[in-house]
């Protein structure tokens, strides 16, 4: 765990996603609810999101499984954070798809949850291309 707490990128991810996160409840805080249900609105978006956790999340894991016996400890952690990350854009995509659908209007959160879905994924693939750098640099040098 203290690997994970001294990665740098774990700290300015978290912080912006935390300041991104607080100006996005700010921002949806003013705007009005619409009469318009948003579950045809945010179905494609909510869909794109879980695809792309949907590759990712698992890459997350052949990563570790191909490389188990050259990953360094940074590079342990930054993909362990990656997946914590993406795993919670899942819980707030899953969320989202489910009360876009079976209730009408913008209630229960909907609006905000949508762009922490976004928020998480972006902070997750942030964190899995660092990841993948901590992985690769040390295999070329070892090539080389």
């Amino acid at each position: 765990m203290s690997v994970v707490i001294q990665q740098p990128v774990v700290w300015i991810v978290l912080v912006s996603a935390i300041v991104v996160g607080a100006i996005h409840t700010l921002a949806v805080r003013g705007v009005h609810d619409s009469a318009v249900s948003p579950g045809q609105g945010l179905q494609p978006p909510i869909s794109a999101g879980l695809s792309v956790v949907g590759i990712l999340l698992p890459a997350v894991f052949v990563i570790l499984q191909i490389n188990s016996g050259h990953l360094t400890k940074p590079a342990l952690a930054d993909l362990f954070v990656a997946s914590a990350w993406l795993s919670l854009s899942v819980l707030f995509g899953l969320y989202v798809a489910y009360v876009a659908v079976t209730r009408p209007g913008w209630g229960h959160g909907t609006k905000y949850c949508f762009g922490y879905q976004l928020i998480a994924l972006l902070a997750g693939v942030c964190v899995f291309f660092w990841g993948i750098v901590d992985v690769v640099f040390p295999l070329i040098g070892r090539q080389g």
